[in-house]
């Protein structure tokens, strides 16, 4: 994995992240994305306790894998439930708190 910048690993890693957002078109019901949201982020924030004693930078991938789903599916809920005249300053708003 590349440093700080980012890389062609590191990319490729994020994408595959994003691929997760065709299987959140299958929760239709708001509560239960959220629940999955929610699930994400507890296996992200468990993930980065459990990355300070990993001894490789390869074992970090489930991390990123985490992070980005729950990227996707707090930017599906964003775009369900904000109104779409303002969606552009509620992503504004998830962008400067993330």
């Amino acid at each position: 994995m590349a440093g700080a910048g980012g890389g062609r690993d590191h990319g490729g890693i994020v994408a595959g992240a994003w691929a997760l957002a065709p299987l959140t078109r299958r929760l239709t019901d708001d509560g239960r994305l959220l629940g999955v949201g929610l699930l994400l982020l507890g296996g992200c924030c468990l993930a980065v306790l459990v990355s300070a004693a990993v001894p490789s930078a390869w074992l970090l991938v489930p991390i990123w894998l985490l992070n980005g789903g729950n990227n996707v599916v707090s930017n599906v809920l964003l775009a369900r439930r904000v109104p779409e005249a303002a969606r552009g300053r509620a992503y504004a708003v998830l962008g400067a708190a993330v």
